[in-house]
């Protein structure tokens, strides 16, 4: 019986460890026409074409804020931190700016893993071994 309660706890906390990145994204918005990327890179697919003033969900960015992950709807990707803006202080200012102020945490990219977890049923998946050396 104990078994069982050590097991459900552990399943809790896999299930609180999935979501926390997503409660602690922060809201922001795309200053221009932008494709979301399979990666922190012009040279990775594109996922989709964002619009300018899209509402974005802001996951974390690379060291410089140069690369930033990010949520729009269902879907999972990065865009350059210097056409993200975030609301601070009553005003829509650029992320780079104020990351570290809304709490914008930085992140790597882990290939492997991301692309498991956002890219299956993408045409370009099977082609993985063509993105995962960089």
């Amino acid at each position: 019986m104990r078994w069982k309660l050590a097991l459900a706890a552990a399943a809790g906390l896999a299930v609180a460890a999935l979501a926390a990145p997503a409660a602690n994204a922060a809201p922001g918005y795309t200053t221009t026409s932008l494709s979301l990327r399979a990666g922190p890179g012009r040279d990775y697919p594109a996922v989709l074409r964002l619009r300018p003033g899209t509402p974005v969900e802001i996951f974390g960015c690379q060291r410089g804020w140069d690369w930033c992950d990010i949520g729009v709807g269902p879907d999972r990707g990065w865009v350059s931190g210097r056409f993200l803006q975030a609301d601070f202080q009553s005003r829509r200012r650029g992320l780079v700016e104020v990351a570290p102020q809304i709490g914008v945490p930085l992140i790597t990219f882990d290939f492997g893993h991301y692309w498991g977890d956002h890219y299956h049923g993408r045409p370009w998946f099977t082609d993985h071994d063509r993105w995962g050396h960089r």
